[in-house]
């Protein structure tokens, strides 16, 4: 984990450096990080992906 960490810190696209300065860059890469550790937000940022992918994919399942 502390590898990914540090490789995603470095590797922090420039137009979010120039776009909200490198401290803030730095602080939000690191809150979307620690966001994307806890496992039931993952399960429901699946569910959620998948039904929007579902819906567009297959719009005869709407009216089901």
């Amino acid at each position: 984990r502390l590898e990914v960490r540090d490789l995603l810190l470095a590797n922090i696209p420039d137009v979010l450096n120039q776009l909200l300065g490198h401290k803030n860059a730095k602080r939000g890469t690191l809150k979307v990080l620690d966001a994307l550790q806890d496992e039931r937000l993952n399960k429901q940022l699946f569910y959620d992906i998948l039904e929007v992918i579902l819906k567009d994919g297959f719009p005869e399942l709407s009216s089901l």
